[in-house]
């Protein structure tokens, strides 16, 4: 059975920083870039902008077939996809911070979350992103991984 554990961000190959220039906004946690080998996905909440995380490959609903309506691509796959994507976030247990179901923000290595103020990185900056020389890399954080024993196991993770 699935449960919130607190883990080192690094265990799960998520990015800590901060950004230069905007450390008062908090932390900005990166999702790991398609050349790590994680199968790190998170959704932040819409009141505390806190994140949980997940492995990609256990989740149920991330990972069901695709209908025969939506094979096709289009308008009805993106709908069946947008579907999909706010059906995991409320499967999700309550946020471990807030106690509420107000998961708003699917996180994968596209989808940059919000800093923990709830600011958009995105209007910050002209790169779009995180990088190196804008940005000093915080140690390890305890960040919420929401999974099972057996995927525990399976990804080596040590709960804190």
């Amino acid at each position: 059975m699935r449960a919130l554990h607190q883990v080192a961000a690094s265990q799960l190959g998520i990015g800590v920083w901060y950004q230069k220039g905007y450390e008062q906004k908090g932390i900005l946690f990166t999702p790991p870039n398609e050349y790590e080998r994680s199968e790190a996905l998170g959704a932040q909440c819409a009141n505390c902008h806190t994140i949980v995380w997940i492995t990609g490959r256990s989740d149920p609903i991330l990972n069901e077939e695709l209908p025969d309506y939506a094979v096709h691509g289009g308008p009805v796959y993106r709908e069946y996809i947008q579907d999909n994507l706010k059906r995991f976030l409320r499967s999700l247990p309550a946020c471990p911070h807030c106690h509420q179901q107000a998961y708003n923000l699917f996180i994968n290595n596209i989808v940059i979350p919000r800093y923990q103020n709830g600011d958009d990185p995105l209007l910050d900056s002209e790169d779009y992103g995180v990088n190196e020389e804008m940005s000093a890399k915080v140690k390890d954080k305890a960040v919420w991984w929401y999974g099972d024993e057996a995927e525990a196991k399976r990804l080596d993770l040590h709960f804190l």
